[in-house]
């Protein structure tokens, strides 16, 4: 009904549901939904407990970060800089969409 007066049209070939109940793969209304993680938006979301894939790619992304900008001669002040912006960053945004536990 909002596509025919926007002209905004969902794109099925780009649209995935999940679910944590579904054990198979369906398609309902055109839209394929099954259990399987899917990534969405740089982080690993469906059921089960992903944090662990999800930290562990940003610890890998952090290793070559730290690791590009290891070779330049850069002030301690500039190192701060890079580590705040390229590498906390990230974590910050993975602990926002990630559950925690204590365990």
């Amino acid at each position: 009904m909002v596509g025919k007066y926007t002209g905004l049209n969902l794109n099925l070939d780009k649209t995935v549901a999940f679910s944590h109940h579904q054990k198979v793969s369906i398609s309902f209304a055109g839209v394929l939904v099954h259990s399987a993680p899917v990534k969405y938006l740089g982080v690993m979301v469906g059921a089960g407990d992903l944090t662990k894939h999800n930290f562990a790619h940003v610890l890998e992304k952090a290793y070559l970060v730290t690791k590009h900008w290891s070779k330049r001669n850069l002030s301690l002040l500039a190192k701060v800089l890079v580590s705040k912006t390229l590498i906390f960053s990230t974590f910050v945004y993975i602990c926002n969409c990630s559950l925690i536990t204590n365990d």
